[in-house]
C-alpha cells in the first residue's frame, strides 16, 4: 500500500479501508506536527492540533472528491485546525491578561495550561463577562446594555472574577 498515492489512500479510506489511513497518518503526520510547530505552536499544543487534523479528516471523508489534490484538500483542513488553536490560545491570553494574571510574572504573560479546567470554575455571568470584556474587547456601557446589568455592578463582577482567576490559576482555589 506504500506505493499507492495520497489520492488512493483517501479514495480507499472513503471506501472503508481503515489500512489506507493509517497508511495516509504515517506517511503525513511529521508534515502535519512540522507545519503546526511553524505556525509558532509549542510541541504539546502542535501534537493537539495534529490528532484534531486527523479526526477532520475522519470525520470530513465523505466531502473529498476522487481525483483532487489529497494533500491541497488535507491541508486546508490542517490550516483550519491550526487557526483555531491560534484563536483559542490568543483569546485566553486575552481573558489572562485582563485578569492580571500576567502581574506575577512581567517578563512573560501568564498563559494557563488548561484555559478549559479554570474557566469552567466560573460562573456562567462570569464566563460571559470575561468574554465580551477581555475576548470582544467591549466597553463596560457596551456590555450594560447586552446583559441588562448596571456599569457598577459589571465592575464589580469583573474585579471579583479576576480575583477568582487569580486563585484559580495559582492552584489556590478550590472546585
Amino acid at each position: 500500500m506504500a506505493e499507492l498515492s495520497d489520492e488512493q489512500l483517501l479514495d480507499r479510506y472513503f471506501c472503508g479501508e481503515a489500512a489506507a489511513f493509517t497508511q495516509f497518518f504515517m506517511r503525513h503526520r511529521g508534515r502535519v506536527f512540522a507545519y503546526a510547530k511553524k505556525k509558532g505552536l509549542d510541541n504539546e499544543l502542535a501534537q493537539d492540533v495534529s490528532q484534531e487534523a486527523f479526526l477532520r479528516l475522519h470525520r470530513s471523508i465523505d466531502h473529498y472528491e476522487s481525483g483532487r489534490p489529497a494533500l491541497a484538500w488535507f491541508f486546508s483542513i490542517v490550516h483550519s485546525a491550526v487557526i483555531d488553536a491560534l484563536r483559542k490560545l490568543r483569546n485566553v491570553e486575552k481573558v489572562a491578561l485582563a485578569a492580571g494574571l500576567h502581574e506575577d510574572n512581567e517578563s512573560e504573560p501568564f498563559i494557563a495550561k488548561d484555559p478549559e479546567e479554570w474557566l469552567k470554575e466560573l460562573s456562567e455571568d462570569q464566563r460571559l463577562l470575561m468574554q465580551l470584556r477581555a475576548v470582544e474587547e467591549l466597553s463596560f456601557k457596551e456590555i450594560s446594555q447586552i446583559t441588562g446589568k448596571s456599569d457598577s455592578n459589571l465592575r464589580k463582577l469583573f474585579e471579583r472574577t479576576r480575583n477568582k482567576l487569580k486563585l484559580i490559576a495559582r492552584g489556590e482555589q478550590d472546585s
